[in-house]
């Protein structure tokens, strides 16, 4: 799965241009892709979205960076390495795919993403409102609209803001770490096993004492299955499936 941000010049993507391209597999996050473009000829430019990724007239303009198209044709051919191709971001759906689907239909790419006439996307604003469901909590709106930024659901997991300027690539690696973290809240039993696994590797137990005698597996698994493990076989059975033995 792929975890897609982009920097534009202009927050339409009729008449802005694409300026960077950063993207992450979920599943591999060492597999990245980054690269940046110089502004599509005759594309808008507003001063609010260089005020966001940082770039200046100068630099979008500068002319040994390549075309749009140019960078299109490298991010595609990445993208095609993935296995599996469903796309993640924050507002993914409506902003960054928007503008790579335009600018690709611009300069004769065809229609990026379809596959059998569709592409899927799970944005992260989503997973927010739903996690903010689950806990009974209030969601922001503005201007009657829910008001879920990049920064706080950052927060929510228990990440720093985005450094300013916003970068491609570095917010695709932020947004994979997020929506790793969001999955490990609405998992909490897994998350809990996950930590027990980590401290049984760097030093054989906790402060509530040695793996071998904690009933802590047990418990876990009981109140994420409702299934009670009493056989001490099976109870060493689970423990080794949990620590890797």
């Amino acid at each position: 799965m792929i975890v897609l941000d982009i920097e534009t010049s202009s927050a339409d993507p009729h008449r802005g241009s694409i300026l960077s391209i950063g993207a992450v597999e979920l599943e591999k996050p060492e597999n990245t892709f980054y690269g940046e473009c110089r502004l599509q000829d005759g594309a808008e430019i507003q001063d609010m979205a260089l005020q966001v990724n940082g770039f200046t007239r100068e630099q979008i303009s500068d002319p040994e960076k390549p075309t749009v198209r140019e960078l299109l044709v490298k991010f595609i051919a990445w993208y095609a390495t993935v296995a599996e191709k469903t796309i993640w971001g924050h507002n993914v759906g409506y902003f960054d795919l928007r503008f790579v689907e335009v600018a690709c239909t611009r300069h004769g790419l065809g229609t990026f993403g379809l596959a059998d006439g569709n592409y899927r996307t799970i944005d992260l604003h989503t997973l927010w409102y739903a996690e903010l469901i689950r806990r009974g909590a209030e969601i922001p709106t503005k201007n009657g609209l829910s008001n879920l930024s990049m920064d706080g659901v950052l927060a929510l997991v228990g990440l720093e803001p985005e450094p300013k300027p916003h970068n491609a690539l570095n917010g695709a690696r932020l947004e994979a770490e997020a929506i790793r973290r969001l999955f490990a809240l609405q998992s909490p039993h897994d998350h809990e096993m996950a930590m027990c696994s980590e401290l049984h590797k760097e030093r054989g137990g906790c402060n509530w004492g040695k793996c071998d005698s904690c009933g802590a597996i047990p418990l876990l698994h009981k109140l994420k299955t409702g299934i009670v493990i009493e056989d001490s076989e099976w109870v060493k059975n689970l423990k080794d499936s949990i620590f890797k033995k």
